[in-house]
């Protein structure tokens, strides 16, 4: 009977995650690291993608649908990963079968469709919990104890200030649901304000807003890059200002009460408390300076050697976004494990979905608005016609309106129709939807086509397919260029290609790094699709290749804190 005890309270809850996407990892990374819960399974659309992440993180089962991962049986718990637009209805599936759940944010795309959830997880009796990772981060959940117990006083006013840099403004790449509307922003990143709101000081019952200008986006659409949010709530005042597509990060949350005060850093992990004391003003004072000064220096000495514990894997990442994603998916098993109800939850997501609605009604900006409209049909190939994959990156732009300025008549094929830019159509130029590592994609876009100018980079989301993806993605090119006649290949590599360790010049013949095995995955990726352009070549029968290899590019539209040049 003991050891019966003993092997439940051991046991960890399987658990299935449903979308192989960006946040997964960060999902798999905080359930590595929690006691009561590990991930068995994993499910998506895409199979190679999910082939490709369960086999970096040793889990046996793969599936296409969450129908297919439910009835295979196994799961006791499951984290929705995917688009917004999809967590209702993958939830309420779990639901209906009894399955609890664990909802990335935003729950939904509406209060009312929250509050269904809430009513449908009721009834079942399932637990139905939600991602709010950043009410977990370091120093939130200490302020929110000192608060509820009184340390400082009545709380009056909270402030938040979210200064943040937006990587796909930068780099152009339109696609993502929080460009699709104006006020879609609210449900990728005001979410997690809000969220804060709400863990302090409960509903809103008042909501005023004011925005920049809308700022009109290259694909017609337009993006509001500041925010000013005025709330009213049950249990006090909130001020919230959203800044997107700065430089220097900073996140800071202010509570303000009656006999105290508290500030957190949410990017650096720190908090400080300033309370008043029974001594004078200036010995107060002095106090206050000196235990905050005490809390940073040991707080920031501290996160030196958690770095080198997990830099080597013996403990969970230090950083503020890990440790709230990690404490979020603990609590979340935890309620699990003890029968209670997971907080935050549908009710609380309710509130803080109602916060974005209000706010964008209050600003006067659309939310969800419809999908793009196909492209105009792009007719037969023009003389000379230029055929540019990647297109609607940074570098592909600006080649683009190269060409267009030059007169010569452009084809783009890209897989995403959102980031395509107006001005380019009304241009003329052809546009073709498809990845340039399919096939048929590829001999559509260049049929009649004189020229191939491949900038995708076709990688692939694991870095440990990379290599296959990129060769994959410029054997197609070629192949398909020796199919349809194409004169020239132009082939965009990287100086990240080469060896540049030793003391002798490099010359465009030299080829490659001839010791791929000890670069990092886009270096090996760029070598192997070196190396497979230049074995079809040499066997002849194709398109004339060039092989072109950037180092640093930067200009006008692109992201000025590049990497290869220093961050500032």
């Amino acid at each position: 009977m003991g050891e019966d005890v003993t092997r439940k309270a051991a046991a960890k809850v399987p658990v299935g995650l449903v979308g192989a996407g960006f946040i997964a990892r960060s999902h798999l990374e905080a359930l590595k690291w929690c006691p009561r819960a590990e991930a068995v399974a994993l499910c998506d659309p895409d199979q190679a993608r999910a082939g490709s992440l369960a086999r970096a993180w040793g889990i046996d089962r793969v599936h296409a649908s969450l129908e297919e991962m439910l009835s295979a049986g196994g799961i006791g718990a499951v984290h929705i990963l995917t688009p917004p637009a999809l967590h209702v209805p993958l939830a309420g599936k779990c639901l209906e079968a009894g399955v609890p759940c664990f909802v990335e944010k935003p729950l939904a795309l509406s209060s009312r469709e929250a509050a269904a959830l809430e009513d449908l997880a009721r009834e079942k009796g399932v637990p139905l919990g939600v991602n709010h990772n950043m009410t977990f981060f370091p120093g939130v959940p200490v302020v929110k104890k000192r608060a509820d117990r009184g340390l400082l006083g009545r709380i009056e006013r909270l402030l938040l200030v979210h200064n943040a840099p937006l990587r796909q403004l930068s780099a152009g790449d339109f696609s993502h649901f929080m460009f699709q509307g104006e006020g879609n922003i609210l449900w990728e990143q005001g979410v997690h304000l809000f969220s804060l709101v709400q863990y302090f000081l409960g509903a809103a019952l008042e909501t005023t807003a004011r925005t920049s200008p809308a700022l009109a986006l290259p694909n017609g659409r337009a993006f509001r890059e500041e925010w000013d949010v005025a709330l009213t709530c049950e249990r006090g005042e909130a001020r919230v200002h959203m800044a997107f597509g700065k430089t220097m990060p900073e996140t800071w949350l202010y509570v303000l009460g009656s006999d105290g005060a508290a500030r957190v850093d949410l990017v650096r992990g720190n908090w400080e408390f300033l309370c008043k004391t029974a001594l004078l003003d200036f010995l107060d004072h002095a106090w206050n300076g000196v235990a905050q000064g005490a809390g940073l220096f040991f707080r920031g000495l501290a996160k030196i050697p958690a770095y080198g514990i997990s830099l080597f894997g013996l403990g969970s990442p230090g950083d503020a976004f890990s440790i709230g994603m990690r404490e979020s998916v603990r609590a979340f098993h935890r309620a699990l494990d003890e029968g209670k109800e997971p907080r935050p939850g549908p009710a609380e997501a309710e509130e803080v979905l109602a916060m974005c609605e209000a706010a964008a009604a209050s600003a006067g900006a659309e939310l969800q608005t419809s999908p793009f409209p196909a492209p105009p049909d792009p007719g037969p190939a023009r003389p000379g016609e230029v055929v540019v994959t990647g297109g609607t990156g940074f570098l592909g732009r600006a080649l683009v309106e190269e060409l267009l300025q030059a007169g010569e008549p452009v084809t783009l094929l890209a897989r995403r129709r959102a980031n395509l830019p107006l001005s380019f159509l009304e241009k003329g130029v052809r546009f073709f939807q498809g990845d340039a590592r399919d096939r048929a994609a590829m001999e559509r876009a260049l049929e009649g086509a004189e020229a191939l100018l491949h900038l995708a980079t076709c990688a692939s989301a694991d870095p440990g397919g990379m290599e296959e993806s990129m060769s994959r993605g410029a054997r197609t090119a070629w192949e398909a260029c020796a199919r349809k006649g194409v004169k020239r290949m132009v082939f965009v590599s990287s100086t990240a290609a080469l060896y540049l360790g030793g003391r002798n010049p490099v010359k465009g013949e030299d080829g490659p790094d001839p010791r791929p095995g000890e670069r990092p995955p886009y270096a090996r990726g760029k070598i192997a699709a070196e190396k497979t352009l230049r074995e079809a070549a040499a066997r002849g029968g194709g398109p004339e290749l060039v092989i072109l290899r950037p180092a640093i590019v930067v200009g006008r539209g692109g992201v000025p804190e590049h990497s290869g040049v220093g961050l500032w």
